[in-house]
């Protein structure tokens, strides 16, 4: 189950799918997002938090990347929005995974990380 799902009350389609894992466990995280490779929706959302930026997040978009590469059962057009949220900078890192043809590109970040600071 997911934390958060939008679903159109007429279709019953999916439109968002949410996950989110605070522990800052990278295997916790991926368990998460796991669930998101299952849900079929245009959009899928991530939100989760690291304490060393530098160290963790190329790691944890590799895993990821990964999880894309691996997975055999993507609809075209779907995107995965995953937000980091790191801990000490403090300031948020938002990546764009899209899917074309079957296939994962990306993580494009979105904006610079001193445009979403949380200071």
């Amino acid at each position: 189950m997911l934390d958060v799902v939008w679903y159109h009350k007429k279709t019953g389609h999916i439109l968002l799918g949410v996950e989110s894992e605070w522990h800052r466990n990278k295997g916790q995280v991926l368990d998460d997002f796991e669930k998101l490779l299952n849900t079929k929706a245009p959009l899928k959302l991530l939100i989760f938090s690291t304490d060393e930026h530098e160290k963790e997040y190329s790691e944890m978009l590799e895993e990821v990347r990964k999880y894309l590469d691996g997975f055999r059962h993507h609809l075209n057009g779907e995107q995965y929005l995953l937000v980091e949220f790191a801990n000490k900078l403090p300031k948020v890192y938002p990546y764009l995974y899209s899917i074309g043809k079957g296939r994962a590109t990306g993580p494009k970040c979105l904006t610079p990380p001193s445009l979403v600071s949380r200071e």
